[in-house]
């Protein structure tokens, strides 16, 4: 598992970088990487969060950015039903599913004017465990879960911050199915 860990955070990033983000020295990196493959819960939490997440989602470089972009805040999973947690920052939502069965998606919705108004259901892009959208700021968002049988959670909140344009719209996951 750690080689895996170990190769993602290479591949996408830089060793110092990782080290600097979670607080600790290089060499103490290496040694949790190390730690981690023969018994991950022996491994400081903040750094095992962030090998739970690559290890689980196969992040790019822009995700990395983003995990550690909603560190202050320490995303939760949801308060209602702990199926998913949601880092924001900049206009962007990453909402990262504890399970990753197949065929689990991510609706989401604006509230607006006490409505929730439903803007589209996303699904993880092959061998990810979590999607990312652009949104429009300063309106509070709902999130819930489906699971590949259609069972749904009940909805989370969140909200984001100031959009890097005016008109966010990209979103980054499969498009929805059709029947």
């Amino acid at each position: 598992m750690s080689e895996n860990v170990s190769e993602i955070i290479k591949n996408v990033s830089s060793i110092s970088y990782i080290s600097g983000k979670l607080g600790i020295s290089r060499p103490t990196l290496y040694k949790y990487l190390g730690a981690y493959q023969e018994n991950p819960a022996s491994v400081p939490e903040d750094a095992r969060e962030f090998f739970d997440f690559c290890a689980n989602c196969n992040p790019s470089s822009e995700d990395i950015v983003l995990f550690f972009s909603g560190r202050p805040k320490k995303a939760e999973w949801g308060k209602r039903t702990g199926a998913a947690a949601c880092l924001t920052e900049k206009g962007r939502a990453m909402i990262v599913l504890r399970d990753r069965d197949a065929g689990a998606s991510v609706e989401v919705a604006a509230v607006i004017s006490g409505e929730t108004i439903v803007l589209g259901e996303f699904y993880p892009e092959e061998g990810r465990g979590y999607v990312t959208l652009d949104l429009i700021p300063s309106y509070p968002f709902r999130y819930r879960v489906s699971d590949a049988d259609g069972n749904k959670t009940m909805w989370e909140e969140f909200t984001v911050d100031r959009c890097r344009d005016i008109f966010c719209t990209k979103s980054r996951g499969r498009p929805p199915k059709t029947t």
